[in-house]
């Protein structure tokens, strides 16, 4: 015979975080791509038990009893607003392909330096620094409108792969000489073969 707890039946502690880490355990597997192998993860399922415990009390020693099921259930919602992107960011920190939008850009820069398409050879000593400054800013947005967080198509970031950044670079160095604003300032209208 299945026996029924009212909702605001008291928890015991070890049924409270049993409970508690179950349900946050199946957020994470159905609502992220988070690895609950990896150890980051581990670390932070971990604190999130050890808070729990420390609610619990909390909760025990203000109200001289035991939490319920519906306080249960809203520190679990708490868990999935406040809490869940904290699993979510260190996963993408982890993973090895992940770059920020100033590395992009900084790595974007780098390579027209060494094509020496950022040089006096095409521009003007005293035009580089605006040339360079407009490169910039449009790397970070190419970069920034390819960064978007749409739930399923994480992995098409470009923060996150390798494959879209290498992309990424030829697009831009593909479009740097079509720029109407670069041209104008290049030298005599030159540009490289």
């Amino acid at each position: 015979m299945i026996q029924l707890k009212k909702i605001d039946d008291p928890i015991r502690l070890t049924d409270y975080l049993k409970e508690y880490e179950c349900h946050i355990q199946y957020i994470l597997e159905n609502m992220t791509f988070v690895n609950l192998t990896d150890q980051a993860t581990q670390k932070l399922l971990k604190m999130e038990i050890i808070r729990a415990e420390t609610i619990w009390y909390t909760y025990y020693e203000t109200n001289f009893r035991a939490p319920d099921y519906h306080f249960l259930q809203n520190e679990i919602i708490d868990f999935g607003i406040f809490r869940l992107p904290f699993f979510e960011q260190t996963t993408q920190e982890e993973e090895g392909d992940w770059i920020s939008a100033d590395n992009f850009v900084h790595r974007y820069i780098v390579r027209l330096r060494e094509e020496k398409w950022l040089s006096s050879l095409f521009f003007a000593p005293e035009d580089l620094t605006f040339i360079e400054r407009y490169t910039k800013k449009k790397a970070k947005d190419y970069f920034q409108e390819r960064d978007q967080y749409v739930p399923g198509y994480e992995s098409f970031r470009i923060s996150k792969n390798s494959k879209m950044q290498r992309l990424g670079y030829e697009q831009l160095k593909k479009n740097f000489w079509s720029d109407p604003l670069i041209c104008k300032y290049a030298k005599g209208g030159m540009k490289p073969m």
